[in-house]
């Protein structure tokens, strides 16, 4: 019986890089804090006045982002739209999971 080749091992798989949370600014810190504690993100058609909304007694906050802030945040994966707007009804906008690995400390 003739001698088997030695079959080549496979290199080791690479571990993907870990990503370092995104740096966030104080609004963009801040509006990520309320969401995580039971407000959600209302934005109009026309992206003026965001909204904070608390989900338990629907009072209203007035939020400190601008239409800029909330492009980032959707762009670096941390919030999306959970309710897409019309003229009428708002957008309304959510956390992705990516955005429980963020480190927030509480707004001043």
């Amino acid at each position: 019986m003739p001698a088997r080749k030695k079959q080549p091992k496979a290199p080791p798989k690479s571990k993907a890089p870990l990503q370092s949370p995104p740096k966030l600014s104080t609004r963009e810190q801040d509006l990520l804090w309320h969401m995580s504690h039971g407000y959600q993100l209302e934005t109009s058609s026309l992206w003026d006045n965001p909204i904070l909304r608390h989900l338990e007694d629907n009072t209203e906050v007035r939020a400190t982002a601008n239409r800029g802030t909330i492009e980032a945040l959707e762009k670096d994966g941390l919030i999306s739209v959970a309710k897409s707007g019309t003229v009428l009804k708002p957008t309304v906008w959510r956390l992705t999971p990516k955005a429980s690995a963020v480190k927030l400390t509480e707004p001043r």
